[in-house]
């Protein structure tokens, strides 16, 4: 509730039957921590995009905070994936 706004409006802007102003929007993307241009950037047609995308944007979140904690979860994954990309390359 960080953007103060109720659950029957949120439901109402994803459903398509409310559109939010601008002011809105703003304090949308503040509450989320994405800019604005995230929450209006129109979703790719190709999936690995939008998640190549976030991917890199939520790491960039956890490097800019200096998070330790949650480095050290997300570099194992990372490793991980890696490792399995390379066998499937093979």
């Amino acid at each position: 509730m960080r953007a103060a706004f109720s659950l029957s409006y949120i439901t109402r802007l994803e459903s398509g039957d409310a559109e939010p102003g601008l002011e809105l929007v703003v304090r949308i993307a503040h509450a989320l921590g994405v800019s604005v241009h995230d929450l209006i950037l129109e979703t790719p047609s190709d999936p690995w995009l939008s998640m190549e995308a976030q991917a890199r944007r939520r790491l960039n979140a956890i490097l800019e905070r200096h998070d330790r904690e949650a480095l050290a979860v997300v570099l194992p994954v990372l490793a991980l994936a890696e490792e399995a990309s390379s066998r499937r390359r093979k």
